[in-house]
């Protein structure tokens, strides 16, 4: 049986009336009364999948005497509404208690009922927190009927997903032999397993050796020379250095990369294999390497791919049945298993020509939008056949029925490799692999169009140019020898049919091939006043643009000033022109070229990018990607302060030298909820306020202190870099004004660290932001639970020690405990036992004890008011009678009378006031009738009316 979660019960029984019925409704007959339970105690529920499948509930419930225990069978990873009836193990599913697992009082229940209802649903990003109601009508196999009723809280996880990033391939051979090298082991042999990431680079290669025929290769093995046994592996050896060739030229047996150096396998070490589902194994060495693998092609949830075949059709119409939508096509995959039985099928509409499947669907009876998917229906039943006998749309086969998808539901369709695909729905879920070919063919645009994080800076000047669209565009094509026809001239931004403008990307098409420089002239440049991109003289400025091209070929470019004036091509003085004229630019297909230069002195009202692509073969592409202007002398970002530790993660584990950490502006916190619903993370922030995700190179799972510059890669960092912001994440500065929240990545500057003990100083100076923080990279503890109620168990969580300030004070009060939250300051007081308590108090029984508590706001005693008995000075101060007349009735008695209105008998509760034992007093003190507490830290004196008033003091932080 494979364990998915476990849950633990966090449910409070909330207080149901006991029934009193003694029919067993809604049965027929005559029974005996039924012994009638009504649990109010805690409960516990497991939830578990075993190997058939089935997702198996075991519910136990108590009363102290009669307890209930029951496993359930249901179909979600959480418990559902239904109500369950008897069925024995080996027949039971979804909907059914097991008869023989079902126990009331330790006797086994033979028949009855068990109804589940949900009285309160919530949804989690990790599941769902229900409220139950549970009622029974069980019969004992003696007869004995019972009647049971609980109500409740249940907290239930969805399964995780297994998702490993490393893949293998297992090539079997029988080629063992003993250690003469020749004799060959025919019993035995070998796996040799081939290790690669998702990108398809080399990461490791194992050779294990089983039995003839196994296929599980679960085990722990030892690594040999010559490795013939079952269960041994076969270690690895250089065998180009053998012959004299560089190390690591020629390597085989086993063995791995490590930071790309190569690290041979050992004989006398060992490997241990474990499998974890469909062919997923953990392979962990003795020397500490550890991968997670699954075979190639391997789909996340352990799903078996399926055969898949898409037929794509254009027969969409209106909600009228009859008007054709022309602009979209139907995908109609249909999934069989390898023996060739129908297993599913799903209708998927997209754009015309799209090729991609993947994305979040909405099922709709005449589907004819993009991301609409077609419902199921049986087209036999409406015209009286058989059900099931004709049924198109979407729809699958599940336990030998047919299953029709309906109208509202969502259907997720995620791209697992470049022909496979995972299709889900809300309690379905299969995978296809799509026939090559079954797709026609379409023009694959493979350029990356993701803008750079240089490019979204803040700092770049040409962007909000792009975002207000405020670019035109110069185009003179000319093929005549003469120059004296051209194909385009001045043509404005909307007239541009061989442009198209894509993230960051002007994307270029020349269906017509040129011979000369300065036939094919384009010329970028923002057109209006409003966007003028000016350049000062007494500035420096960075500019720079990717270009590439899909042919080889030479062209030329050149930054100009914008001529205002108007006169003809707007090109007026040089910025910069690169040299190598007239090829300055020369491409090779496929390959970026990156221009750039630093540029000062230059007075210019606005720039005009020229590019000339003269010589240009038929059918062209050119992109011109992230065009960047920084403007390096701009003033820093104004100083912020922050104060407010939030996360820290270290990747350490994962053998990822990163750690981050989230540093916030003082009182701002957020939470973050994944809605599975959406596929989108819920923001939740106490107010506005700013905060900082840092990612710093790190060798170990905290900061080090030095100085880090922006990492050149950005899925690459090294040493003494912290990772610059991107859409991937990376160092990113966040503010959120009104509850929206805005992001800018860090992409220049320094990260300075340095720690004394565990305190830290971080300085982040960019042009983005310029931020300082002091203090720790961990959470503060958090604030104890206290509940005034005369149980002291729960102060055994909070630290305390009494500061003797009184000689005599170590004879009477031994323990004194206190701290503060948002609301309340609370006192614990313990008092050795001293005999009955009049003669605690001097022998007077008619005298009534009492305790003088004397707060000092600001931890300073030089500060406050003084009284007679008191230790130094104090903001403010009462006393409580610890009896009022009785043992239990303590009474709080204020000085001046109405300072503590927030105070009641409920603030004070006292444990053990009979003879002979130790007395405990705990007690609250509204914070709103208290001065001011001014610091971090206070103190509080407690001392009595006994003679020689014993006064002890206990400081402790603020929460």
């Amino acid at each position: 049986m494979k364990k998915i979660f476990y849950i633990f019960g966090i449910l409070l029984g909330l207080g149901l009336a006991s029934c009193t019925n003694t029919e067993l409704d809604p049965l027929d007959g005559v029974f005996p009364s039924p012994t009638l339970i009504d649990y109010t105690s805690n409960a516990t529920i497991t939830a578990e999948k075993d190997d058939a499948g089935r997702r198996l509930f075991t519910i136990d419930i108590t009363d102290g005497t009669t307890p209930l225990h029951a496993v359930l069978v249901g179909s979600k990873y959480s418990l559902t509404a239904n109500q369950y009836t008897e069925a024995m193990d080996a027949v039971a599913k979804n909907g059914n208690f097991i008869v023989g697992k079902t126990t009331i009082g330790g006797k086994n229940v033979k028949q009855g009922t068990i109804d589940v209802s949900i009285v309160e649903e919530k949804e989690t990003s990790d599941g769902c927190e229900n409220v139950y109601y549970i009622s029974t009508i069980l019969f004992l196999e003696d007869g004995t009927p019972f009647k049971t009723t609980w109500q409740g809280k249940a907290a239930f996880e969805k399964d995780k997903v297994l998702e490993p990033e490393l893949f293998y391939t297992d090539a079997v051979a029988q080629d063992c032999t003993l250690e003469d090298g020749s004799t060959p082991v025919t019993d035995v042999e070998s796996h040799t397993l081939t290790i690669k990431d998702k990108a398809g680079e080399f990461v490791a290669q194992i050779k294990l050796i089983r039995s003839n025929g196994t296929k599980d290769l679960s085990g722990n093995y030892t690594v040999k020379e010559y490795a013939h046994e079952d269960l041994s592996a076969g270690n690895g050896f250089d065998l180009g250095a053998m012959f004299g060739m560089p190390a690591g030229s020629f390597v085989i047996g086993t063995y791995y990369v490590d930071n790309g150096n190569i690290v041979i396998v050992q004989p006398g070490e060992t490997i241990s294999v474990t499998a974890v589902e469909n062919g997923v194994y953990t392979i962990d060495g003795s020397t500490g390497y550890s991968f997670l693998i699954a075979p190639e092609g391997y789909v996340p949830g352990g799903l078996t791919v399926l055969n898949a075949e898409d037929t794509i059709a254009q027969d969409c119409t209106l909600e009228d049945g009859q008007t054709p939508v022309t602009d979209v096509e139907s995908h109609t995959i249909v999934m069989k298993d390898d023996a060739g039985e129908f297993v599913a099928q799903v209708k998927l509409i997209r754009a015309l020509g799209v090729t991609d499947l993947s994305g979040e669907y909405t099922v709709k009876e005449y589907a004819h939008e993009d991301f609409a998917a077609g419902n199921g229906f049986d087209l036999g039943a409406m015209f009286g056949m058989p059900a099931g006998s004709f049924v198109i749309g979407t729809y699958f086969v599940k336990d030998g029925e047919i299953v029709i998808v309906g109208p509202g539901e969502t259907i997720n369709v995620s791209k697992l490799a470049e022909d496979t695909y995972k299709f889900e729905g809300a309690e379905w879920a299969f995978a296809g692999k799509i026939k090559s070919g079954d797709v026609p063919p379409q023009p694959q645009d493979n350029f990356d169009y993701t803008p750079s994080a240089e490019y979204n800076a803040s700092t770049n000047l040409w962007k909000a140019v792009d975002a207000a669209k405020a670019v035109k565009y110069f185009y003179y094509m000319n093929t005549a020898a003469d120059w004296s026809v051209a194909k385009y001239d001045n043509v404005s931004s909307t007239d541009c049919p061989f442009v198209e403008f894509k993230e960051s990307t002007y994307k270029l098409t020349f269906e017509d091939q040129t011979f000369d420089r300065w036939q094919n002239q384009v010329y970028i440049y923002p057109f209006d006043d409003s966007h003028f991109i000016a350049l000062d003289p007494a500035k420096t400025y960075k500019f720079k643009v990717t270009l590439q091209s899909d042919q080889t070929f030479g062209a030329f470019f050149k930054l100009v000033q914008y001529n205002p004036d108007g006169t003809p091509k707007f090109e007026g003085a040089a910025i910069w022109e690169p040299a190598g004229y007239p090829d300055n630019v020369n491409f090779t297909a496929g390959t970026p070229v990156v221009l750039e230069k630093e540029i000062t002195g230059v007075d210019c009202s606005n720039i005009n990018l020229i590019f000339d692509f003269g010589k240009n073969p038929a059918g062209t592409t050119v992109y011109i990607k992230d065009i960047i202007l920084t403007d390096l002398s701009a003033a820093p970002a104004p100083p912020v302060e922050l104060t407010d530790f939030l996360s820290f993660t270290s990747y350490a584990q994962y053998n990822i030298n990163l750690a981050g950490a989230e540093l916030a502006t003082s009182g701002f916190s957020y939470t973050a909820e994944f809605d599975w619903t959406t596929f989108q993370t819920k923001y939740t922030f106490s107010g506005d306020g700013s905060f900082i995700k840092l990612e710093l190179y790190t060798e170990g799972d905290s900061f080090a202190a030095g100085t880090y510059t922006p990492s050149v890669d950005a899925n690459n960092v090294a040493a003494g870099e912290f990772k610059t912001g991107s859409a991937q994440g990376g160092t990113t500065w966040y503010v959120v004004k009104d509850n929206q929240m805005t992001s800018t990545p860090v992409t220049d500057g320094t990260v300075t660290v340095a720690k004394e003990g565990d305190v830290y100083t971080i300085e982040i100076k960019s042009s983005v932001v310029n931020a300082k923080y002091v203090g720790k990279l961990s959470a503060a503890p958090a604030a104890p639970s206290i509940t005034i109620d005369g149980d002291m168990s729960d102060w055994a969580a909070v630290e305390g020690t009494v500061q003797e300030v009184d000689a005599t004070s170590a004879a009477y009060i031994t323990e004194l405990k206190g701290f503060a939250d948002a609301d309340n300051i609370y006192v614990y007081v313990k008092r050795a036992k001293q005999g009955r308590w009049n003669e605690l108090w001097g022998g007077d029984s008619g005298k009534t004890g009492y305790y003088y508590y004397d707060f000092d706001l600001d931890n300073n005693p030089e500060t406050g008011d003084q009284t007679e008995n008191s230790h130094g000075n104090y903001e403010s101060y009462c006393y409580v009678y610890l009896f009022g007349g009785t043992a239990d009735a303590p009474v709080f008695r204020e000085t001046p009378p109405g300072s503590f209105k927030g105070m009641t008998g409920d603030n004070i509760k006292i444990n053990g006031v009979v003879t002979d034992t130790d007395v405990e007093v705990e007690a609250s003190f509204p914070r709103a009738d208290l001065a001011a507490i001014t610091g971090d830290t206070i103190s509080v004196s407690v001392w009595g009316n006994k003679d020689g008033n014993p006064i002890t003091k206990v400081t402790f932080k603020v929460q």
